[in-house]
């Protein structure tokens, strides 16, 4: 790769001009082309569409609204106690919402934040358009506006970017690739660190788990540029010691966000991810198949970049005008980042040594922005006149491509006839207008391609955003509203109360467990990637659905409804099946029918529930519940209520199994594990069992296993189909009152032999729940101080309750002091914030920091001054130098 003198030094006035002229050309372009494509896929939010899918409406769409409500002051930056039952948001914050572009959402009202989204995105793709434009304008200034456009649209619409472009909190990463990149192709050049500096900076600082794989990446592009060009850098040594110092420093500047997020991350993320991944997908040729535009599959990599830009890459190992030595440089590299595709190692560590769940191959991106690299490498070292050839090797490759994919295009269901044959025309039409620049008319040639371009990456658009399946804004809208009435209703009964309540419900929009972030108000439900491990674990040993990222309360019992402080809940006995809206309904919770109600709005009933705790109590003991009962939901709430009240006497009966009922089954019992299997395979089948002479009065709890999933089987109890939370790993509460004195459950198999171990009917007795119970609600934590950062109160212990435990999780960055004492925290059930007191009346303050915070800021500062004086230092040197050159002439 040879130096361009014209750009080792600074761009003149004109030619800064031109430049600006040409990014924001691209900027134009790729806006333009996104918002075309999305209308005509359905996903264009101004034309009535909606981008509410996945992620983006399960979890993002909540973050956001939190992220608005920060900013208008109704939410706090480090904890919050909408974040399930209180998290640390310091995770969140570097993950999710530190993008200078969030700034934009804060135009749009909450009603309208999806379209605010939409402009993020559409603003995001245009930004990493320009950004590859600028970093091709000034690494290969030969390149004309047409060639630069046809790459950078290949870039900012590339087969990851559709697929994953509503991960928008991503998409930073591509602005700043391109930009690292000509920051290291600089300080190859001259030396000049502080452009690489910065992005990289950038890039850590807008999304540390993107930026951690830029760090990889920016090594090997140092190393290539180093191995291109070792003979012509001078003073080597120092050109080394500036990329070592510059990535330190760096770091450095995101110091702030990643000390803190790795405090998070330590107490979350790793004790939840398994370090060992399966490598079905890892290690198959098939993800050439990536190529063939519009294969949405995510068994393999999104490597799609345009036909013609790939043609490109190819040429550029067929180019003459370039050595040997820089091809087998290329390859190398080619083929080292390749590896993560093949290896397990490799792909873990461009993941942080985590496997992703779900959404695999995240840093396909990285191998996208390199085949187009090298193809504009290879346009700027001049493709005419093509060779006959280099012609006939495009079209032959073109050819076998297209006959192997097209024999075995049964195997990939996004792969047809129709898509193959686009794919060799486009090829076809891409070789012509490379012949065509023999001609000498490079204008309209280049014209063409950029055409060829824009319609093979918006076709690629188009065929995989109408696979997406989308939410309804309108529906988002709608929710928002009505949810938001029920809440203040409940604001309203509550007063002005000073004691602390949970809320929460059995139905959610499109599985969003965000609804306390949206609503402002503590609830029990949550998706993050950086949720507190001991919540989940917890949550599994009492029957409630959690697993991994994610908690809802979607069922529960009258103990755990008390025991988390879940003084309202919404019940909505609507089914799936029922549901026309786009709202989900899971569980049932008929135990409460007995309770207050204090509003309804249509099916929703709204309950309160007196016996629900505050935010701390005294308690007689708060030893952890078995690390491996969480099968047995029924017993551990027995556990529970012993523990905390001293009582030896069960909440929780267990009547006697009835007899089970088959019909086309079989059923055997080995170790506690049942295996129905149907006699006739394919034939309806189903089990059924009854209790009889029931308390009309009186709540049931009946543990279900968790293999009786709507994959496999439809759940009915009383004749009502029950629908469980999809993520769920253990047996579930469902909360039951008899009809006409009997519960019937019965299973319909969907499949032909199903396993399960719980199916079990207890008996709530609330006489022996509601006097042991009275012991804790007399000795409660009486707040006279709350913020998500400060609770401040006082309690009274005794020689049979000297426990204080409370049901914040336990996080780093909590402090305690007692009677203005600062006293160790210890872990009460394994999971929540506890202390240890003596008899008497106490006065408890807890505070949280963000652990990792001040110490990331001094960091930080200190970074920032080291990288100011080096500035500092660099320009002196520069004048100096300049005068010395005056002077010399």
């Amino acid at each position: 790769m040879l130096r361009t003198n014209q750009f080792q030094q600074r761009q003149s006035a004109g030619e800064r001009r031109q430049t600006t002229r040409l990014m924001f050309g691209a900027f134009g372009l790729t806006m333009l082309l996104y918002f075309i494509a999305t209308a005509l896929s359905g996903q264009n939010a101004f034309l009535g569409g909606s981008i509410l899918s996945n992620d983006l409406s399960q979890q993002y769409l909540s973050l956001f609204a939190y992220y608005r409500k920060v900013w208008q002051g109704q939410a706090t930056i480090g904890y919050s106690f909408s974040s399930g039952l209180g998290g640390s948001m310091a995770g969140d914050w570097a993950y999710y919402l530190l993008s200078p572009f969030n700034l934009i959402l804060l135009l749009f009202p909450q009603a309208q934040l999806p379209l605010g989204l939409y402009v993020v995105i559409m603003l995001k793709l245009g930004s990493a358009s320009l950004a590859f434009t600028y970093m091709a304008r000034r690494c290969y200034p030969q390149l004309q506006a047409l060639q630069l456009w046809s790459l950078a649209v290949a870039y900012s619409l590339m087969g990851f970017v559709v697929v994953y472009y509503l991960h928008l909190l991503w998409l930073d990463a591509l602005i700043c690739l391109p930009l690292i990149v000509w920051g290291l192709r600089r300080l190859t050049w001259d030396g000049s660190p502080l452009t690489y500096l910065f992005w990289l900076a950038a890039a850590l600082i807008t999304n540390y788990y993107m930026g951690f794989m830029l760090c990889i990446f920016s090594v090997l592009m140092f190393l290539y540029f180093g191995l291109l060009d070792w003979a012509k850098i001078q003073r080597k040594l120092r050109v080394i010691v500036n990329f070592v110092g510059a990535s330190i420093l760096a770091g450095g500047l995101a110091a702030f966000v990643l000390i803190p997020t790795w405090q998070n991350l330590t107490g979350g993320k790793f004790k939840l991810t398994e370090t060992h991944l399966s490598t079905e997908r890892l290690g198959s040729w098939q993800f050439f198949s990536k190529f063939v535009v519009g294969n949405n599959s995510n068994h393999y990599p999104n490597l799609f970049i345009g036909t013609f830009a790939l043609l490109l890459f190819i040429l550029f190992f067929l180019n003459q005008r370039i050595g040997w030595r820089e091809k087998l440089i290329t390859l190398g590299l080619t083929l080292l980042l390749g590896s993560g595709l093949m290896f397990e190692p490799i792909y873990l560590l461009w993941h942080g040594f985590q496997p992703p769940i779900s959404f695999p191959y995240r840093f396909a991106y990285l191998l996208s922005f390199w085949l187009l690299f090298v193809a504009a490498r290879a346009w700027q070292a001049g493709l005419e006149p093509l060779t006959r050839w280099q012609g006939f090797t495009l079209v032959g490759l073109g050819v076998v491509y297209t006959g192997y994919f097209f024999w075995r295009r049964h195997n990939f269901s996004a792969i047809s006839a129709t898509r193959l044959a686009w794919g060799l025309c486009v090829l076809l039409a891409g070789v012509a207008l490379l012949f065509w620049l023999q001609k000498r008319q490079p204008t309209w040639a280049y014209a063409g391609i950029l055409v060829l371009t824009c319609l093979d990456l918006g076709l690629n658009m188009v065929l995989i955003q109408r696979t997406v399946h989308t939410d309804s804004g309108t529906v988002y809208r709608q929710y928002a509203t009505e949810l938001g009435d029920e809440i203040d209703q409940i604001k309203a009964d509550a007063g002005n109360q000073t004691q602390f309540y949970r809320i929460d419900k059995n139905f959610m929009r499109a599985h969003d467990r965000g609804d306390a972030y949206q609503h402002s108000y503590h609830g029990a439900s949550l998706y993050t990637s950086n949720i507190a491990a001991v919540v989940p674990e917890f949550y599994q040993k009492l029957g409630l659905p959690g697993f991994g990222y994610t908690v809802a309360y979607t069922n529960g019992s009258k103990l755990t409804d008390a025991l988390l402080g879940i003084r309202y809940f919404i019940d909505d006995p609507q089914t799936q099946s029922q549901s026309q809206t786009g709202v989900d309904y899971y569980g049932v919770r008929a135990d409460l029918t007995s309770e207050p109600i204090i509003a309804k709005n249509g099916t929703r009933v709204t309950y309160r529930n007196d016996q629900a705790l505050g935010l701390g109590f005294a308690a007689a003991g708060i030893a952890a519940l078995p690390t491996t009962a969480a099968s047995d939901p029924l017993a551990n709430q027995n556990r529970l209520f012993q523990e905390l009240t001293g009582s030896r006497e069960q909440p929780l009966s267990l009547l006697k199994r009835r007899s089970l009922r088959l019909r086309n089954l079989t059923a055997t019992t080995e170790s506690g594990v049942t295996t129905l299997t149907k006699e006739r395979a394919g034939a309806a089948a189903s089990l059924t069992t009854s209790y009889q002479g029931l308390d009309a009065e009186t709540s049931y709890y009946l543990s279900v296993d968790q293999h009786f999933r709507p994959s496999v089987s439809d759940f009915y109890v009383n004749g009502k189909k029950i629908d469980f939370f999809p993520v769920t790993v253990q047996p579930l509460i469902l909360g039951v009152k008899p009809v006409n004195g009997r519960i019937t459950i019965k299973i319909k198999l969907k499949t032909d032999q199903l396993n399960y171990r719980a199916l079990d009917l207890a008996r709530f007795e609330a006489n022996v729940f509601a006097q042991g119970w009275q012991r804790l609600q007399q000795r409660q934590w009486q707040l006279s101080e709350f913020s998500d950062t400060k609770v401040v109160g006082t309690i009274t212990t005794t020689a049979a309750q000297p426990n204080f435990l409370t049901t914040i999780p336990t996080v780093k960055g909590w402090q305690a002091q007692v009677d203005g004492q600062t006293v160790p925290l210890q872990t009460g059930l394994g999971t929540f914030i506890a202390l240890k007191l003596k008899p008497g009346r106490h006065q408890i303050t807890l505070t949280y920091q963000v652990p990792g915070l001040r110490r990331g800021l001094w960091v930080s500062l200190l970074s920032l001054l080291l990288v100011l004086a080096w500035w500092g230092w660099r320009y002196w040197r520069s004048r100096q130098t300049a005068h010395r050159n005056l002077l010399g002439h």
